[in-house]
């Protein structure tokens, strides 16, 4: 009983320790907070937002941001959206940012150590802030101006004071990126602010190339060109490059001046680009020129507010160099669904085999001579090699004249319901020079597609259509030969 007692008065003292201890962790973490809290440059008080930004630099227009209905926006210099990223990384500076050190002197402080001295002729930073659910009041907001001291201490580190706060701070580098903020840093550099996914039209003129495209029935179709294929997902990449490439630099003056408008190849541009969406009264419009002089190149996209973008080279050239030859489907004259494949006709010159899968294996089914066979592993090859075969040129971008002659061989798949899934007859090589380089190409008729198109030689023999159909004796003896050497 005595040991029972013991025992329970060990286990609450225990308890009461670990409550202690704690308490005491949790005391440690509030402080902790309390005090990071105390040294936070931006004295926010309870409640209060954020819902502008000013970055004001000697002899430069300011830079402002404002969040208007939560999103944020750049108001001056120039209206325009932003760069969220930018924008978030501001903010948070601002909001979360600590003090490294408070620097006292006593009671006089000499701000002209600090470069503090002439708060006009350095950075500032007004902040803008209000209570929750107050956005949008102007007699509500309450301004905080953060001033950095044009000295830094030996570790390149900036001195930063409240307009209406006697203190000093030496803060750490995050501050200087806040403090330094452009408005080409804080602005939205994406070319297009549109949702191109609701594009339905594309028009490029260059020179003397003239593109069309329409969207019809979710396909896109080539209104000037029926025969052609276009390939969806190449239309889709083209106008995904809208929105994926950015500005280098910002020409917002330069719009509608002759002189800058020459200097930027626009007064007589290499082309243009019309993209046709819900509203077809307002199509979206980017005009490209370059500057060769300077090697420059650049944008002027003339519903975004006049606006004028330089470019790298390689974002100009993607959007410039946009043809027929980029946006046909390539696999389209050999599509199918190769688990599909039932059936097999293999023609070579005057030998053929069909062959049928029946209970997962290959049977010969019918030949122009009872020794003829197919190798069932390369009949399986061959469909595989079907299902990533690709057009190489087509006969319009060859200038192709006459007839091809397609006697070189042939194959046809069909499904389990006996229909076609394709036919394809092969023609012999030739040789073409296209785009200043030599190519040896076969010519081959699809049933998928009303002209003869190119593959190249390397992929024709990929196929081993001349090889595929043996003597079933040689093939038999070639296979035991193989088993005898292993």
């Amino acid at each position: 009983m005595i040991r029972s007692k013991g025992f329970w008065i060990l286990l609450g003292l225990t308890v009461i320790a670990v409550t202690l201890s704690i308490l005491d962790v949790r005391k440690e973490k509030q402080k902790e907070e309390e005090k990071k809290v105390s040294m936070r440059v931006l004295p926010l008080k309870e409640g209060e937002e954020i819902v502008g930004v000013e970055v004001v630099k000697p002899s430069e227009r300011a830079v402002r941001i404002n969040r208007i209905n939560q999103n944020w926006v750049l108001v001056e210099p120039v209206k325009d959206e932003v760069d969220q990223n930018q924008v978030t990384d501001l903010v948070n500076t601002l909001q979360k940012e600590l003090y490294e050190k408070e620097i006292t002197l006593g009671k006089s402080v000499d701000y002209k150590v600090f470069g503090l001295d002439q708060p006009e002729k350095t950075h500032r930073i007004r902040v803008y802030v209000q209570k929750k659910g107050e956005e949008g009041g102007e007699s509500k907001e309450r301004v905080i101006e953060l001033i950095r001291g044009q000295q830094k201490n030996y570790q390149g580190k900036s001195y930063v004071k409240l307009r209406d706060d006697p203190r000093v701070w030496l803060v750490g580098y995050n501050w200087d990126s806040a403090f330094d903020k452009t408005a080409f840093d804080l602005r939205n550099k994406r070319l297009f602010g549109h949702d191109v996914g609701q594009v339905n039209q594309v028009k490029l003129i260059s020179g003397k190339k003239n593109i069309l495209l329409k969207k019809v029935d979710n396909r896109w179709m080539a209104p000037d060109n029926p025969k052609f294929i276009i390939d969806a997902t190449k239309v889709s990449d083209f106008l995904n490059l809208f929105t994926s490439q950015v500005a280098l630099e910002f020409k917002d003056d330069g719009a509608g001046d002759k002189k800058l408008m020459a200097q930027f190849g626009l007064d007589k541009p290499e082309g243009n680009i019309t993209l046709y969406h819900g509203n077809p009264e307002k199509p979206w419009h980017l005009i490209f020129g370059r500057n060769d002089k300077e090697g420059t190149y650049y944008f002027w996209l003339k519903d975004e507010g006049q606006k004028i973008v330089r470019v790298a080279q390689s974002d100009y050239s993607k959007l410039k160099e946009l043809d027929w030859r980029a946006l046909r489907d390539r696999r389209g004259p050999f599509e199918m669904k190769s688990t599909d494949v039932k059936k097999v006709h293999v023609r070579w010159q005057d030998r053929f085999v069909d062959s049928e899968k029946r209970q997962g294996e290959w049977t010969k089914i019918s030949s122009s001579s009872p020794e003829l066979a197919i190798d069932p592993k390369k009949l399986d090859t061959l469909i595989d090699q079907f299902s990533v075969l690709t057009v190489e040129e087509f006969s319009e971008d060859l200038k192709v004249k006459g007839q091809e002659v397609l006697d070189r061989g042939q194959v046809e798949f069909w499904n389990e319901s006996g229909e076609s899934l394709g036919k394809w007859t092969f023609g012999s090589t030739k040789q073409y020079e296209v785009m200043a380089k030599k190519k040896s190409l076969v010519p081959v008729k699809s049933s998928k597609y009303q002209d003869v198109v190119w593959i190249s030689e390397a992929d024709f023999n990929k196929l081993e259509l001349d090889r595929l159909i043996a003597d079933q004796e040689k093939r038999d003896s070639s296979s035991e030969h193989k088993d005898n050497k292993k």
